[in-house]
């Protein structure tokens, strides 16, 4: 892996690295939209968990939501880090492909 992202820098060309972000951008975007349903029952549901992340857990504590916010939490930032993970799989994986049609172009 470290000799195609060497090779990728060496290249340094934007035939072949505007795709590959491309796509690990669209990739991330596609994995997000997909588990967005499986985490979030609703947008509201989702913007909840959004205001849990910044209402300081006292606050949770004292209104009697704590376990609601430590849960709503949690489960935005598993749903982060999947579809950024997502993301970045897409990107590694699209490397060899874009270098592979970038050579077959060139020839």
């Amino acid at each position: 892996m470290r000799e195609t992202l060497a090779r990728l820098v060496e290249y340094r060309e934007l035939a072949v690295v505007i795709p590959v972000l491309l796509a690990g951008l669209l990739g991330g975007v596609f994995t997000g939209r997909i588990l967005f349903r499986v985490f979030f029952r609703s947008r509201k549901h989702f913007l909840q968990c959004v205001r849990y992340l910044y209402q300081p857990e006292w606050v949770s504590l004292c209104l009697g939501e704590f376990w609601r916010d430590v849960g709503g939490t949690l489960r935005f930032f598993v749903w982060l880090a999947l579809a950024l993970g997502g993301g970045v799989a897409c990107l590694f994986l699209s490397i060899p492909l874009v270098m592979r049609m970038s050579s077959l172009l060139a020839h």
